[in-house]
């Protein structure tokens, strides 16, 4: 094979091996009931409308005091 297919090749593995996962979401979008249920960064805060049964992954503090009263009544509906 000659060289330059081959530097080619090589470059195509590795940018193809390199791909990771990295979530971006935003805060207050994911439900949890603990931080090993929320990504790396992220941390479980407890949603006071629903008396701390069910949280949401945050990245900073006390995102869970600025859902909607749309996302709050859906995270009601979903702890029945």
């Amino acid at each position: 094979m000659p060289t330059i297919k081959r530097i080619l090749l090589v470059s195509a593995a590795y940018t193809l091996g390199s791909c990771t996962f990295s979530p971006n979401l935003l805060n207050g979008n994911v439900t949890c009931h603990k931080n090993d249920d929320c990504p790396s960064g992220y941390f479980c805060d407890p949603v006071a409308a629903v008396n701390g049964a069910i949280g949401v992954c945050c990245k900073g503090i006390a995102c869970s005091n600025k859902l909607s009263p749309d996302q709050i009544a859906q995270i009601q509906a979903m702890t029945g």
